[in-house]
């Protein structure tokens, strides 16, 4: 589930289909997806699309 720019809304329903256990457990399995998935769709935009470096820094530093 790569939720990306609508990631707290993927949230969201991540912890309404986990809802089997405590909220506590849910949301530890929702984050565990959610940052699996969102290294995934890192990795793949890494090797898929050309990175212009002369903007990635400014907005590494500001972030």
């Amino acid at each position: 589930m790569k939720t990306g720019y609508f990631d707290a809304g993927g949230g969201v329903v991540l912890l309404a289909l986990l809802i089997v256990n405590t909220f506590a457990v849910n949301n530890t399995l929702k984050n565990f997806t959610l940052v699996f998935a969102n290294v995934i769709g890192a990795v793949v935009y890494l090797f898929k699309m050309q990175i212009l470096w002369k903007y990635v820094m400014p907005l590494a530093v500001g972030l």
